[in-house]
């Protein structure tokens, strides 16, 4: 048997790579100091002095959007909330991973993905929110996990969004922006250093190829390695992404690039709860340490090219491919049983099961925008073309806990338990096909209205079998989804705004009377106003919403192996958010977010059930300050308090009564620049060390408890 230990660990690989940058930084550091104090020599040459890097203040009030609509417009212009995290505060705020991210600097809630490897994002009430990557839909094969160095800003557009970018759930979307190759030379490198043993390096290199500035390259690499606050939990990453762009004369560009990215991690089912409770410490594993990591890798390429035509017309067309693997070994939870509260003592049955899923996702685009007057309005019209291919094939071996014993005790953990036998439970392959076509136009009618309406038609080709059970399912899908709002402009400072949209995602499956299912629909209505005054630079927008979504498919009574489409999901709120700049050092900002989610017309769930992981109070306080040590803008800092309240735990009938409790907790970060080209950081996590529960993978056998304290420091060096 293996003894239960505490997490932690040591600097596995850092030793080698944190001297090397450190060596690079005092050097950097100290031409800059010679430079300073004796001009005129070497140094001070313009052969040799290398460009100061200008520190960049972190803001959170961006004014433009490009994935909205798919094109750049302002903000205030848009009868649309959106929500957008420039690269400067993704560099500086340094979060672990993209969840964590939203759910410091966003009203949407990270959520633990279902197998706690990765996580999904709760908008609005509703869960796993689709991610696109360059308005390409990124959430449709097995590569759900994503690293944050290639990602140039984070847009977060709230509501249906069907009528452009197609399927997905109705609460919103989540659009990253990777970096692009520039023409002038800028290098940089990284190293950190953290709790619990993590370590993290990562390079980024970008310039000209050739002299005349029409080829430039782009190339970003890390490699990350931590253990964890949790027991037998580590992961390791790799990641890479080259890219190349070139300017074929003026109108044309062409960019193709390429990600790669390999994490290893065990799965980890979190904790349970008892009674209503949760009595285990945050650190303890349920799995067992000796059966290793579960992979996920994947290798995206995108290839794309934008053309002027003329002045008011544009041709763009990009093709997007995405193979995914993900595989490993993996305990799953099954029953809590023979509690002993004098123990104490409790028996967890588990199930050992071997996991492969393999995706194949091909989509191209090519979409034309023509911008033109017509009876005094001026309008921007864009027509688009999409193909997606989706080839998924997974294969599921398990053991039966109710043959072979699988168990551990909660309290007094032993692991190292004898693996069980396994067999095949599920083998599926699957494969879908997408044709669809969507127009827009965004209207400008004098001064004061903006109008945007949009139509889009899918037609899905879905197919599929499974050779255990030896089903088969055949079916097609054709679906309109609209947006149509518009804005009012009474003067430069103010817009009211008031919008329409739709939401659909594919079922598959059948009825009981053996009939494909039909997607899920969404509709939704939302209103606000978006002020911003020059008096501290301020700006206060707030939206009220309304989402449902019908035909939410859930198991038929008495017909196992089929689902009807009865239940629906109603969520209604509102969304408030407060920036402004006492001055030049600092930028504050409330954010608050009220959302009113229920389950009704389910036929195990009892009406006005809250959906799973999705707060009705979400508030955020945070300030970002710039001061000036040594020279200009060389101290930067942030700090934020992220409240949520209570949650729904399980939606399994017998365990509707738990709630995971409201919690509040805080980040803050710091840079401080040496000089022009070294700058060092520190970030704490949770600096209030709360002991708090971040959401349920799916019911009481799946509870994520939330990270300790944590401190990440690190220096970078540009050069």
């Amino acid at each position: 048997m293996v003894p239960n230990r505490q997490g932690g660990g040591g600097n596995r690989g850092f030793n080698g790579a944190l001297p090397a940058i450190l060596v690079l930084a005092l050097h950097c550091a100290g031409a800059r100091g010679s430079a300073d104090a004796a001009p005129g020599t070497v140094a001070d040459t313009p052969a040799e002095v290398l460009e100061e890097i200008i520190v960049e203040r972190p803001r959170l009030d961006a004014t433009e959007s490009d994935f909205a609509i798919k094109s750049k417009a302002p903000l205030r212009e848009l009868p649309l909330s959106v929500e957008v995290l420039d690269g400067v505060i993704i560099d500086s705020a340094r979060h672990a991973n993209l969840a964590s991210l939203l759910d410091s600097y966003t009203l949407g809630g990270a959520s633990p993905g279902e197998r706690g490897l990765y996580d999904d994002i709760v908008l609005r009430g509703f869960a796993e929110a689709p991610f696109y990557r360059d308005g390409h839909n990124d959430s449709l094969g097995a590569l759900q996990v994503r690293d944050l160095a290639n990602v140039e800003s984070v847009e977060v557009l709230k509501g249906p969004n069907a009528a452009i970018y197609g399927q997905g759930e109705p609460g919103g979307s989540i659009n990253l922006r990777t970096k692009k190759p520039l023409p002038q030379n800028r290098n940089s490198a990284r190293a950190a250093l953290g709790s619990y043993g993590r370590y993290r390096v990562e390079f980024d290199s970008t310039g000209p190829v050739t002299g005349d500035d029409e080829l430039a390259y782009r190339l970003i690499g890390a490699l990350e390695d931590a253990d964890s606050f949790r027991d037998f939990v580590n992961a390791s990453r790799v990641f890479a992404a080259p890219s190349i762009s070139w300017k074929a004369g003026e109108p044309l560009e062409l960019l193709g690039s390429v990600e790669y990215i390999r994490h290893d991690s065990p799965f980890d089912s979190g904790v349970v709860a008892l009674d209503g409770a949760f009595p285990l410490p945050r650190s303890r594993f349920l799995g067992e340490p000796e059966i290793g990591n579960m992979r996920i890798a994947g290798l995206t390429a995108e290839l794309g090219a934008d053309w002027e035509i003329g002045d008011a017309l544009t041709f763009s067309a990009t093709g997007y491919r995405q193979d995914s693997d993900l595989r490993g070994l993996k305990v799953e939870p099954v029953e809590l049983d023979d509690f002993d509260p004098s123990g104490p003592s409790a028996i967890l049955a588990r199930e050992l099961q071997d996991e492969v899923q393999e995706t194949e996702v091909v989509s191209v685009q090519a979409e034309l925008e023509y911008g033109f007057e017509f009876s005094g309005i001026g309008n921007r019209v864009l027509a688009g073309y999409e193909y997606s291919s989706i080839k998924d094939r997974e294969d599921v071996h398990s053991s039966d806990a109710e043959d072979e014993s699988y168990e551990i005790d909660i309290f007094n953990v032993e692991y190292g338990q004898p693996k069980p036998a396994m067999e095949a439970v599920f083998a599926s392959s699957e494969s879908s096909d997408l044709h669809a076509v969507y127009i827009q136009d965004f209207a400008e009618i004098g001064e004061h209205w903006r109008v945007l309406a949009g139509t889009r038609l899918d037609m899905i080709d879905s197919s599929g079998s499974e050779r255990i059970e030896e089903t088969r399912f055949d079916q097609e899908d054709e679906e309109f989804s609209s947006r149509v709002g518009a804005v009012y402009l009474p003067n430069a400072m103010l817009s009211v705004f008031a919008s329409f949209s739709e939401s659909f995602d594919p079922n598959e499956g059948l009825n009981p009377q053996r009939q494909p299912l039909q997607p899920t629909r969404g509709r939704a209505v939302e209103g606000g106003i978006k002020l911003r005054v020059p008096v501290m630079d301020l700006s206060f927008e707030a939206s009220a919403f309304r989402i449902e979504q019908t035909d939410v498919t859930t198991d038929a009574p008495n017909a196992p192996g089929f689902e009807i489409q009865t239940a629906r999901q109603l969520s209604r709120g509102l969304d408030l958010e407060l920036l402004l700049k006492p001055g030049d050092w600092a930028q504050l900002g409330v954010k608050y977010g009220y959302t009113d989610a229920e389950i009704s017309d389910d036929p195990e769930i009892p009406d006005g059930t809250t959906p799973l992981n999705a707060p009705r109070h979400k508030l955020l306080v945070f300030g970002l300050f710039s001061f000036s040590l040594r020279h200009g803008n060389d101290l930067q800092a942030g700090i934020n308090l992220v409240h949520i309240s209570k949650r729904q735990a399980s939606l399994d009938p017998d365990e509707l009564e738990v709630t995971l409790p409201g919690y509040t907790t805080g980040n803050a970060f710091a840079d401080y620049a040496l000089s022009g080209h070294v700058i060092l950081g520190v970030n704490v996590s949770n600096f209030l060390d709360k002991d708090y529960l971040s959401g349920s993978q799916s019911d009481l056998l799946h509870i994520a408890p939330g990270p300790p304290l944590t401190v990440f420091t690190n220096i970078r060096v540009h050069f």
